[in-house]
Formats: structure tokens, C-alpha cells, sequence
């Protein structure tokens, strides 16, 4: 029978998450500066948030080896991987695998009525040079995308690994990695990477054309592509936008890039942006990111987890605990900072 665990009043919940929240933006901040009183501030503020969610739980969980989660609020931001353990570790290291949900609605969701097939498409490195002059949002028109040249290795290389395995992959690359080309390439595929910069907008627009953002929250989360071609496209592919793709056939979407998995929280409806998006769209399941993450670290830990998905058979929540593990030991045996910031990243949704 189901069991009710009592965590106390949200407003204390939410307090120790903006707690968390701001230690990882203070490592962001410091690049590396100050790296023990950091990792000892945030190892503070991940254990009080713990000790409050996870802790009273434990005692029921005895001999898992997976727990779904289907956080509500605040919480949808957490990687539950990055909670401090003892004096060094992490619960990435000791504890059960976390199958993080976007609702309850995902544990009934219909399996897929045949076998998936198709190949792998890889995008990387959009020109953003061809980015629309005014957009929809004065907030985004005063954003800068720099280029991601490395975003372009990575989807070269995420392809031979797909190759390698005998499957078939398709790379867009530079001013093909186009939003036009995305929306005609997408559906049928079986894996998407997307490699590129991610937005997501603040309530905060005043245009009166605006108006539908602060209706509508998948307007104000998306992917910047490369602009133009046929259809003459703005090369800001909304969460709008891609919830209405065909993505029935795809099993997993790879959003490398910053702050794709954030969103506009509702409730009983979880986080409402690109996450949602593509699994609306058809996509199982989703892995993307909760903060910024260093270019070159990103490549390494994609290597790492379609490694792990490709050559060693494992599953989407596993490969990522794996890349993530990597990278953590990696920076250990380094005598470097083993903040989470580095490496807990990036979270798998869906089921």
C-alpha cells in the first residue's frame, strides 16, 4: 500500500534548494577559486537539503536499486545525484539509481507499439550569425551567443560512436546545423544530439506582442540554431515549436547545451519547457542540463556516456550515473575540486 512521508512545509523545502542553488552558482562564479571553502560550503548546503528529502525516506528504500521520483516545485531542479555523503562522497557513488519522472503520468505511459527503429542525429555548432535581428522577447534580443566550435567535434564525435556500432548517423554541422533542417530531419530518427546554446526566458517581457509568454511558458524556452534556408526560419526553436515535431519514433534526445533542462514550474504539471517539449512530442526519454557547463567538460562527459550507452549496453539513467561517476573520480584521483558543479550536471527524465 502506498505510504505517505510528511517532509514539512514547502517554504522550508524551497529555502534549502535556493541554499543548494546558490552554492553551485557561487563555484560557477569562482572558476575553480577558492575550490576547498567552496566545496566545503557546498557540501553544508547539500546535506541540510538531504537531511530534509531524502533522509526520512531511506529507512523504506532498503535494497532498492531504482527510485522514480516526480519532484514538484523547487525540487525539479535537483540532481538528486549530487547530495553529500559523509565527509567525501556523494549518493551518485552509494545510492540507488534515480528514474526521474516529468509526472506520475510517465509510470502509465503506453509502451511504444513497435520496435523503434532508425539512426542518430547529431547537431552541433549553429551559425548564429544568422540568428533573426528582433525577436519575440526584448530579454533575448540583449543576449549574446558566442560560438560553440567544440560543440561541432562533439557532434562528429557522438556520430562515429553511433557508426561504430553499425548504425546509421546523420551530422549537421556549422550552417547546416540549421533550424529549418532540424524540423525536417528530426522525426523518425531514433536519437537526437543537439549540441547548442539553450534559453530559457524570465516572465519579465513588456512588449504588448509579448503578451502570449506569460500564457504560454513553452514560449519562453528553446534552442538557438542556425537561421534562414527555405522556410526562413528565425533559428530560435521554441518548446512550442518542438512539442508539435513528430517524435514518435525517438528514444532519447541529448540536449548538450546550458540550462536546457530549466523551465516555468507548475503545478501537477511539473517544469514546462524543452524537457516537456520533447517528450510531448513523442521523445521517451530526455537528458539535459541544470546549469552551465564548461564546453570542454560537456564533450568529455557526452564521450563518456554514449560510451556506456553504446559500447557496454546501458541504460539512459545508468550511462549518465556513469559519465557523471567518470568525471567525479577523474577530478578525485586529480586532487581537484569534486564539487558537483563539474560533473552532476546534467540529469536523464523520462521513462
Amino acid at each position: 500500500a502506498p505510504r505517505l512521508f510528511p517532509l514539512g512545509p514547502s517554504a522550508r523545502i524551497d529555502a534549502l534548494v535556493s541554499a543548494w542553488q546558490q552554492e553551485m552558482e557561487r563555484e560557477r562564479n569562482s572558476v575553480g577559486r577558492n575550490a576547498r571553502r567552496n566545496e566545503a560550503a557546498y557540501r553544508q548546503a547539500g546535506l541540510a537539503l538531504r537531511q530534509a528529502i531524502w533522509d526520512p525516506l531511506v529507512p523504506a528504500l532498503t535494497n532498492a536499486k531504482t527510485v522514480y521520483t516526480a519532484p514538484d516545485g523547487a525540487l525539479q531542479l535537483v540532481n538528486l545525484d549530487t547530495l553529500p555523503i559523509g565527509t567525501t562522497q556523494y549518493l551518485a557513488e552509494t545510492g540507488p539509481l534515480f528514474q526521474l519522472l516529468s509526472s506520475e503520468r510517465d509510470l502509465v505511459a503506453p509502451p511504444p507499439a513497435t520496435a523503434r527503429q532508425g539512426g542518430l542525429l547529431a547537431l552541433g555548432n549553429p551559425s548564429f550569425a544568422t540568428l533573426s535581428a528582433s525577436t519575440a522577447c526584448a530579454d533575448l534580443d540583449r543576449r549574446r551567443f558566442p560560438p560553440l566550435p567544440g560543440s561541432g567535434a562533439e557532434a562528429l564525435a557522438v556520430g562515429k560512436l553511433w557508426n561504430a556500432q553499425g548504425g546509421q548517423s546523420q551530422v549537421l554541422n556549422g550552417a547546416a546545423a540549421s533550424e529549418s533542417a532540424l524540423k525536417a530531419k528530426a522525426p523518425g530518427q531514433q536519437v537526437l544530439h543537439l549540441a547548442t546554446h539553450g534559453f530559457f526566458l524570465n516572465s519579465s517581457c513588456q512588449r504588448d506582442r509579448e503578451a502570449a509568454l506569460a500564457t504560454n511558458p513553452l514560449l519562453r524556452s528553446g534552442l538557438v540554431l542556425t537561421g534562414g534556408g527555405p522556410t526562413r526560419e528565425d533559428g530560435l526553436l521554441t518548446a512550442e515549436e518542438v512539442s508539435a515535431l513528430p517524435l514518435d519514433s525517438t528514444d532519447l534526445v541529448v540536449l548538450s547545451g546550458c540550462d536546457t533542462a530549466r523551465g516555468a514550474a507548475q503545478a501537477g504539471e511539473g517544469l514546462l519547457g524543452l524537457r516537456r517539449a520533447f517528450q510531448a512530442a513523442g521523445a521517451r526519454q530526455v537528458v539535459s542540463s541544470l546549469w552551465p557547463v564548461d564546453d570542454a567538460a560537456t564533450q568529455q562527459w557526452m564521450l563518456r556516456f554514449y560510451q556506456a550507452r553504446l559500447q557496454r549496453g546501458a541504460g539512459v539513467v545508468q550511462a549518465a550515473r556513469t559519465a557523471s561517476t567518470a568525471e567525479l573520480r577523474a577530478r578525485r584521483a586529480a586532487a581537484q575540486s569534486t564539487h558537483p558543479f563539474y560533473w552532476g550536471g546534467f540529469v536523464a527524465s523520462g521513462f
